[in-house]
């Protein structure tokens, strides 16, 4: 069986929260830690 993986990005606000919300609504599963980055060009936290 082959195993599909999906990584979600976007800016850390609301809409990202929705995003992820909405795939796990969709039978998706979370695998790892949430990871957050600094993106110096457009000054806002990043989440993967």
């Amino acid at each position: 069986m082959i195993t599909l993986y999906r990584l979600l990005t976007g800016k850390d606000n609301s809409d990202f929260c929705y995003k992820v919300i909405l795939v796990l609504s969709k039978g998706w599963k979370l695998f790892g830690d949430p990871q957050y980055s600094y993106d110096s060009q457009s000054s806002e936290m990043r989440c993967a």
